[in-house]
């Protein structure tokens, strides 16, 4: 009778031993647009679907389709050729201390990818 709560005791110490550990996600994979980037038809729905609600001309930046691509390419926002150097791509990415856009829900990885590509294509207005 006393063995059965020290079988017990083993049983839980081994489960527990084994269920702890740390597991690593992978790697984002960079995955490019075929055909390229349009910023029209790819980028921005993008502000459309996530950011319109907010930057709509009272918090910079403005991303209304009829304002969006000059305010980020005149006012510094977006760096063509260096995502990692433009306010706009590090506020997507939470990262460079930048806070991360939008707030509460992070954009998808596709989507982001697709921000990235633009401005590694020249950010054009495409």
């Amino acid at each position: 009778m006393k063995k059965i709560p020290i079988i017990v005791l083993g049983m839980l110490v081994s489960f527990a031993s084994v269920s702890c550990f740390y597991d690593t996600l992978p790697e984002e994979v960079f995955v490019p647009v075929p055909g390229g980037v349009s910023y029209a038809a790819d980028v921005q729905p993008i502000w459309n679907q996530s950011c319109v609600s907010c930057h709509q001309g009272n918090t910079p930046p403005d991303l209304r389709a009829a304002t969006s691509f000059n305010v980020l390419l005149n006012d510094g926002w977006v760096i063509p050729g260096d995502p990692d150097a433009s306010i706009l791509f590090r506020s997507l990415t939470g990262e460079g201390g930048v806070s991360l856009m939008p707030p509460g829900s992070p954009m998808t990885s596709q989507r982001i990818n697709i921000v990235r590509q633009w401005i590694l294509e020249g950010a054009l207005d495409n």
